[in-house]
């Protein structure tokens, strides 16, 4: 019988052998930690400028059409 120390994340028991470690070296679950990374990122709030809208598209259309 083995030990399967718990994931440092969620806390279930996780295989030493497909574990993956933390920034200070726990046991972890890699979908757990992926998890985690990805909640930490900062997120950017979509803008008006983050899609060109009609407007923009036809003028400039126009201007290239000059």
């Amino acid at each position: 019988m083995s030990y399967d120390p718990p994931c440092a994340i969620c806390e279930q028991p996780v295989n030493l052998q497909e574990s993956k470690t933390d920034e200070h070296g726990h046991a972890v679950h890699e979908n757990c930690y992926i998890w985690t990374v990805e909640l930490k990122k900062p997120r950017r709030r979509k803008t008006q400028m983050d899609a060109p809208s009609t407007i923009t598209y036809v003028l400039l259309t126009a201007q290239v059409a000059r």
